[in-house]
Parts: structure tokens; C-alpha cells; sequence
């Protein structure tokens, strides 16, 4: 595992970018939005996007919505083979998600249309690592700490448990938005499948 030592003020300035997307995702603030129903797969979504936005565009939403979002987010596939955008964090993830599907290209990626199946994808990429590390990972978050949302998004709490997973995906934002869906909901969280259409 490679651990990055993550400052309390990059914590707190993820968690009001993650503050920010909420806000223009749902219509709520972050602590509410963690309060809402539809926390869990709004926060696994929001994962997603963080991920995505750097290579895709906003559009409106189409009639799939499941969990209210003001707009999707749909892949510039030109933007992966951007050199201005390749050694960034999020491109870094993206290209070993692809090559732990034999790295023949973004076909794979690109057929990842909604947010919530790439936070899927990158779910089951992430749980296998953690799952090779038991005792820094599946130990701590293998129950929900607590369903309090004010200890949830204590910098305190998070600072360690983002730490380690900014080791793991690079970005802090995006180690913090996983941090707090490990926080608030648990561990096997991660590798929840997203919700399918209706037939």
C-alpha cells in the first residue's frame, strides 16, 4: 500500500469541493445531502463525477435519473488522449481501471455511461486492493463508524482513512468522498451495483 500523508487543510478544502458539487449535483449542501434518502447513492455517484468531469461533459439529464441529479455527465473521449490531462490523479486511476481489463484502450471505460457504474468499477478495483491489505483497510471500515453526520465529516476522523485511500486513487477530493462513503455506510458500500432501469 502506498499511504500520501494528507494535511487537515486538504481535507477540508476537499470537503467543500465536495460541498460545492453537492450543491450543484442536488441542490443541497453536503450535510444535508448525507441526511437525505438517497445518501448513499448520491455519494457514490458524486464519486463518479469527481472522477469523470475532468474528461466528460454536463448535459441535462436524461429520463433515467435515479437519484435526482440536475445534469449527467457524458465522456469527451478526446480528453483520455489529452496530454494536458494525462498525469493528473484522475487520469492515473482512470488508465489502471483500464488496464485491469487488459488495457486494450478506453472502449471498456467508455461504455461506463452513468456516474454511478464508473464508481462501481473503480468500487470493485478499490475493494481488491484494500482486501490485500486487511489490516489497514477491512478492519476499520468493515462496519459504519457512525450515522452521525457531524462526527462523519470531523476532519479528525477522516484524516487517516483519506490518507490511506489518497495513496491508493491519488486524488484527495475523490480519497475523501470515498472516505466518507466508508465512514457513513460501510465498507461492502463500495461494491454496491448501481441501480438499473426499469424493463
Amino acid at each position: 500500500m502506498t499511504e500520501h500523508t494528507l494535511s487537515p487543510q486538504q481535507v477540508e478544502a476537499a470537503l467543500k469541493d465536495i460541498d460545492q458539487l453537492a450543491q450543484k449535483e442536488y441542490g443541497l449542501p453536503l450535510a444535508q445531502l448525507l441526511k437525505s434518502d438517497d445518501a448513499g447513492p448520491r455519494m457514490q455517484r458524486l464519486a463518479g463525477v469527481i472522477l469523470k468531469k475532468p474528461f466528460a461533459e454536463p448535459k441535462k439529464p436524461g429520463p433515467y435519473n435515479p437519484t435526482g441529479a440536475s445534469r449527467s455527465w457524458h465522456w469527451d473521449a478526446e480528453r483520455l488522449d489529452n496530454p494536458a490531462l494525462a498525469g493528473t490523479p484522475e487520469h492515473e486511476l482512470l488508465k489502471q481501471l483500464r488496464d485491469a481489463q487488459g488495457g486494450h484502450g478506453w472502449g471498456y471505460l467508455l461504455d461506463v455511461t452513468h456516474e454511478a457504474g464508473l464508481m462501481y468499477v473503480v468500487g470493485k478495483w478499490l475493494k481488491a486492493r484494500m482486501d490485500a491489505d486487511p489490516k489497514s483497510f477491512r478492519q476499520c471500515y468493515y462496519e459504519p463508524t457512525s450515522p452521525e453526520v457531524d462526527l462523519v465529516l470531523n476532519v479528525a476522523n477522516l484524516l487517516p482513512y483519506a490518507s490511506a485511500l489518497a495513496g491508493l486513487v491519488g486524488a484527495p477530493v475523490l480519497a475523501v468522498n470515498l472516505a466518507l462513503i466508508l465512514a457513513k455506510f460501510g465498507y461492502e458500500k463500495l461494491t454496491d451495483p448501481p441501480p438499473q432501469p426499469e424493463p
